[in-house]
């Protein structure tokens, strides 16, 4: 089936809100691109992103819209502002974090399409309570995504937590799990 043209107004998607406060929008599914990829945008809150983890199936752009955020790509680590495209290819550990001091926001596009699916399933569980981490793990699973432990991902070294804003206290136990003692 081939891609139709579209026109994505500015406001248009369907809108979640996930663990940590990140607020997603669907611009681009797969269903409308044939599998091909999927386009999010993600306003991330100060302190806030994914914990190390790795894709089995996709492949990540990221491209800064606004705000600062540190990427942890394999042994890379780099901080990048707007104007900035960052790219996560499928089984490299990466994670990234909103380094600012105000809200972020990121275009994703993740490829093949699909990565909507678990991002809709994550977003069912609460977003302002401690997450059930047996439940966050076989979710990342049934999607190909395996969540890593508080390390550098690729050398398995304990690497320092970057300073973060204060968060809610459910928001610290969540990232104490990931992030190793100060």
């Amino acid at each position: 089936m081939p891609i139709s043209p579209q026109v994505i107004p500015t406001s248009s998607g369907r809108t979640v809100t996930v663990l940590g406060g990140d607020i997603i929008t669907f611009k681009v599914t797969a269903a409308e691109t044939a599998g091909a990829f999927s386009v999010l945008e993600t306003i991330t809150p100060p302190g806030g992103g994914p914990p190390p983890h790795v894709h089995e199936r996709e492949d990540e752009t990221f491209y800064v819209l606004e705000g600062e955020f540190q990427f942890q790509i394999g042994k890379e680590s780099t901080v990048a502002g707007p104007g900035t495209m960052v790219l996560a290819p499928r089984g490299i550990p990466h994670a990234f974090r909103n380094t600012g001091l105000t809200p972020g926001k990121l275009l994703v596009v993740v490829s093949p399409g699909g990565f909507e699916r678990f991002m809709q399933e994550f977003s069912e569980l609460p977003a302002n309570a401690p997450p059930d981490m047996a439940k966050l793990a076989a979710m990342g699973r049934k999607h190909g995504i395996k969540f890593l432990a508080a390390c550098d991902a690729t050398t398995q070294t304990p690497k320092a937590a970057p300073k973060r804003p204060r968060l809610p206290l459910w928001h610290a136990m969540f990232w104490r799990k990931f992030l190793p003692a100060r």
